[in-house]
Order: C-alpha cells, then sequence, then structure tokens
C-alpha cells in the first residue's frame, strides 16, 4: 500500500472521529500566517471531498439492468449479450488494504509524541497564566514602596543588600 493511500485512510480515520467534530475551524490559530490559513483551508477541502466520497461509494453499486438497455434501440443486442454473460459469470474479489506495520508504528509514535507534547503545553500554559494573574494582581505603580517589592521578590532584596554589604553600588551598571 502507497504512503499516499495510507495517509488517506489514517486521515479519514481521524476527521471522522469525535475529536475531529470538536475542531475549531474558525479559531484564530488557522489564520495566524497566510501560509498556515492556505495549508488549512486546503486540508477542509480535502477532508470534505473525502466524506463527500465516502459518502458516495459507502454502498454497493446498483446492479447493471441489461433488460433495458436489450430494450433500447442499440444495434450491437450481441455485444449487450456479451457483456452481460460477461458480467454474471465474473466476481471481482473485494479489495483489502493493510497498513505497513513499520509505517503504522511510525505514525503511532508520532501521535504519542505529539500528545505528550500536548500535555506538555497545556501544563505550560496553566503555569503562565496562573503566573500572569499572579503578576496582574501585583502590578506596582507609583504608590508601590521598595518595601513593597521586597516583599513580592525577596531574591531582589537579598541581592540589593549583598551588593550594599559588600559595596559594590554600581555591579549592574558598567
Amino acid at each position: 500500500m502507497s504512503s499516499k493511500a495510507v495517509f488517506n485512510s489514517t486521515s479519514r480515520r481521524l476527521m471522522s472521529s469525535a475529536a475531529a467534530n470538536k475542531l475549531d475551524w474558525a479559531s484564530p490559530m488557522w489564520k495566524a500566517s497566510p501560509e498556515l490559513a492556505a495549508k488549512a483551508n486546503a486540508f477542509r477541502s480535502w477532508v470534505n471531498s473525502v466524506d463527500t466520497l465516502a459518502a458516495k461509494y459507502s454502498a454497493d453499486p446498483a446492479p447493471v439492468d441489461f433488460k433495458s438497455e436489450k430494450a433500447a434501440a442499440i444495434r450491437a443486442q450481441d455485444l449487450i449479450s456479451n457483456l452481460e454473460s460477461f458480467y454474471k459469470s465474473t466476481s471481482l474479489p473485494a479489495e483489502k488494504s493493510e497498513w505497513d506495520p513499520a509505517d503504522k508504528a511510525a505514525k503511532e509514535a508520532l501521535i504519542a509524541q505529539a500528545e505528550q507534547d500536548q500535555e506538555e503545553t497545556k501544563a505550560l500554559i496553566a503555569e503562565l497564566e496562573a503566573l500572569a494573574a499572579e503578576r496582574i494582581a501585583n502590578r506596582t505603580d507609583r504608590k508601590t514602596s521598595v518595601k513593597d517589592i521586597y516583599k513580592l521578590y525577596p531574591e531582589i532584596e537579598k541581592e540589593v543588600e549583598t551588593e550594599i554589604d559588600d559595596r559594590k553600588w554600581f555591579k549592574d551598571t558598567m
């Protein structure tokens, strides 16, 4: 099976899953850059075409109606009879596709890595949101005193006091 066929079947499976239904295509992240927007739109249209074709070919085709063709005014009736006998005598095996185990393992490893990265990113986002909330709650203004800053950032107080004790007045300026 070709890698394109594997990609197509994998993408179809992923996009038909419940996760795909939760995808917010209107999200600003898809419009971050013109290149990303173009790729996202191309992928969306490809997914829609796959869904359309899957719906179209999900059922078995209707049997050929040779009687109506024989009733039509076709001169080559023997050709229609030959086609009908060939159609009835032939049975094609169903096509079965298999995913190459090495390729499947590689894709599953990529998915596992992506899920791990996603969890790490969610943890980082939560940590940064907490830090941002803390910083917003402790904003400084004209009324903020040095003692208030020392209370918020004890490491700054320690560094300043050490510099005063060591008489390193201009350590950070030169």
